[in-house]
C-alpha cells in the first residue's frame, strides 16, 4: 500500500443495451484490495508508455481486461491509476 497513490483513480465502464458509460471514481486506502499479477487465469503484459509502465491483465476466457498504470516519484514506482475495460 505504501507504493499506491491514494486516492487512486479507477475508471470502469457500465454497459446498457446500446450505451457505454465511463465512470471514474477515486479509491481511498480503506477500500483498496490487493490484486495478484501472478495467476494462471490471467495473462499479464508489461509495457513502457512514455515515462511510465502499464501492466495489462487479460483474463483467459472470462472477459477481464484491466490496465494498471505505474509512474515514478522521487525514484520510486507507484501505482497511480487503474482502467478496467472488462465486460
Amino acid at each position: 500500500m505504501e507504493r499506491t497513490k491514494f486516492p487512486l483513480p479507477l475508471t470502469y465502464y457500465e454497459y446498457d443495451e446500446d450505451t457505454e458509460t465511463e465512470i471514474t471514481e477515486d479509491i481511498g486506502a480503506e477500500f483498496w484490495l490487493f490484486d495478484n499479477f501472478v495467476d494462471e487465469s490471467y495473462k499479464s503484459k508489461t509495457e513502457k508508455v512514455n515515462d511510465s509502465y502499464v501492466v495489462t491483465k487479460t483474463g483467459i476466457e472470462n472477459g477481464i481486461y484491466v490496465r494498471y498504470y505505474f509512474a515514478t516519484t522521487d525514484g520510486k514506482w507507484y501505482l497511480v491509476r487503474i482502467i478496467d475495460s472488462s465486460n
